[in-house]
């Protein structure tokens, strides 16, 4: 294993804060009945929102650090069984939690008044799974020893260098990031976070819009009955300014969403991420003409002359599918709003493409190159065996589930 300035990995960092703050709001939500007319249930709210949603680059530096460990250590015996554990209670906490949040922050003000029982019971049983997987990742630390000592490949106890400074700039750089690799991973769950923040922007414009219409014609009948004479009209645009059409007799009260804006946030995050797995993949400056060679050289041909993709050149093409998803999503956003079926077919292409990304990586990472469908036959099911080349995915698949998000810290 690789020094680093922050040992072992960003994951025993980046997991604390989602953890804290969506327990505390969940926490704050359960006794809001004792401040009631309070403010605090607003933060706890916006705790549980932020907690879920950066709860996914807690669960990507997860991937990296599970990876980490195998790779150094090897997992096996108990240390394996308190992992297994650990990797399948916060995988599916950090989907429910994350699913709630974008449900409950795509709904009117009507509907999430009516959704907030199973809202709560669901972002409750995401709490508890997290507190029960937290120690059992805490146990595999304190009792298995799991990322505590950094061991070279022959097994050798690693100390800390005293000339971190007499290296090449890259190594340099490579001490205080961790990684180019720890860093691609991270960077992926941030734009999956704002991905999801994004989703849930768009339907609550969308749901919004509809509320706010269905409010207005209700007032309008109620006010044409009460005149006796036929309900005015109504415009369906509501942002639509008075100054401009002085006919229309309602105020403008249309909530403005910044919903393209994350859109654009999320393609751009996601276009950083993949500029670093194109880095990571061919290992050689962009301004060098081999660089181009070596990802034309990603595309494997078999004997009958027909295209196969590998999982590498899969990866790539799924990030370039979820930035230009984004964009798509962004101009509906900004352009078409209240089009439900636009953003019903795009959402759902990215929340496909998405997930065969998070699967394509995570098969990258413990399993180089393979089918993309499923981990190499070869690999043994009970153990994850340590790598011989800590700095490369290793040729072992680990038997811990496919979506492992988190692993050695709790």
């Amino acid at each position: 294993m690789p020094l680093r300035f922050v040992n072992p990995n960003y994951h025993v960092i980046l997991v604390h804060y989602p953890l804290g703050v969506f327990v505390l709001g969940v926490f704050l939500e359960l006794f809001s009945l004792l401040w009631r007319k309070g403010s605090i249930r607003v933060a706890g709210v916006w705790m549980i929102l932020i907690g879920a949603i950066l709860s996914l680059p807690a669960a990507t530096s997860g991937i990296y650090a599970l990876w980490d460990v195998a790779s150094s250590q090897g997992v096996k015996g108990e240390r394996f069984h308190l992992l297994r554990l650990h990797v399948i209670f916060q995988s599916c906490a950090s989907l429910l939690a994350v699913t709630c949040a974008v449900i409950g922050l795509g709904a009117s003000d009507q509907w999430r008044e009516k959704l907030r029982l199973p809202l709560l019971l669901g972002v409750t049983a995401a709490c508890g799974m997290m507190v029960f997987g937290s120690w059992n990742g805490g146990e595999t630390v304190y009792q298995q020893g799991t990322a505590v000592q950094i061991v070279n490949q022959d097994g050798e106890l690693q100390k800390p260098s005293k000339h971190v400074f007499k290296g090449t700039y890259s190594d340099i750089v490579k001490y205080y990031i961790g990684g180019e690799k720890q860093v691609h991973i991270i960077t992926a769950g941030f734009a999956l976070s704002a991905a999801m923040a994004a989703l849930g922007l768009s339907i609550r414009r969308l749901t919004t819009h509809r509320a706010e219409l269905a409010q207005l014609q209700a007032e309008a009948r109620a006010a044409g009955k009460q005149n006796g004479g036929e309900p005015r009209r109504v415009t369906d645009d509501l942002s639509m300014m008075r100054s401009i059409n002085p006919e229309a007799e309602i105020e403008a009260d249309f909530a403005h969403v910044p919903a393209g804006r994350w859109w654009l946030v999320s393609a751009g995050v996601t276009l950083v991420t993949a500029v670093m797995g194109y880095w990571i993949m061919t290992k050689i400056h962009f301004a060098q003409k081999s660089g181009w060679e070596d990802f034309v050289g990603s595309l494997e041909w078999d004997d009958a002359k027909k295209m196969h993709v590998n999982r590498h050149m899969a990866h790539l093409a799924l990030g370039v599918g979820m930035i230009a998803l984004a964009l798509i999503l962004g101009l509906i956003a900004r352009f078409a709003p209240r089009r439900p079926v636009l953003l019903t077919v795009f959402a759902s292409l990215m929340v496909l493409v998405t997930s065969a990304q998070v699967w394509m990586g995570v098969a990258l990472t413990f399993d180089d190159e393979g089918p993309l469908t499923h981990f190499n036959k070869e690999v043994a099911p009970s153990e994850v065996l340590p790598s011989a080349a800590p700095d490369m995915a290793p040729t072992t698949a680990p038997a811990l589930p496919a979506t492992a998000p988190t692993a050695s810290a709790g």
